[in-house]
């Protein structure tokens, strides 16, 4: 414990600070991270998953494989209420199919349309506003 010379320590200060563990900083990570269902795990690791798709395709072609992932799960997401259980798992059933389909190496590149375009520059408007 460090001394700050102005300060006298009392018995009840330091009895406290010796013996209750203090909460203000958490002492590892899964104190740090949310506690998520089984659900929202799979739904999280499938996203990850779809996100290493783009490194193993082309160069030339990794801005839109980035762009085709992010905006079908944003879409997909904003669908399905969070409530509707059986909806996200059609969808995490459907996702997981497609992923697999995504990571074979014969698929090389993907068609991304104006609405995804257009997506991304609504995307890239919203975080460069000031709130």
């Amino acid at each position: 414990m460090i001394a700050h010379p102005g300060l006298a320590l009392t018995p009840s200060f330091t009895k406290r600070s010796e013996s209750r563990p203090t909460r203000d900083a958490p002492s590892s990570r899964a104190e740090m991270s949310v506690r998520r269902s089984g659900l929202q795990r799979d739904v999280l690791n499938l996203y990850r998953r779809a996100l290493r798709i783009p490194r193993t395709k082309p160069p030339p072609t990794r801005a839109k494989w980035d762009l085709m992932i992010r905006y079908t799960f944003r879409t997909k997401a904003a669908s399905a209420s969070p409530r509707a259980i059986s909806v996200i798992e059609h969808l995490l059933r459907t996702g997981t199919r497609q992923v697999s389909m995504y990571e074979d190496k014969s698929v090389k590149d993907c068609w991304v349309s104006a609405d995804m375009h257009e997506w991304q520059k609504t995307q890239r408007n919203q975080r460069t506003e000031p709130h």
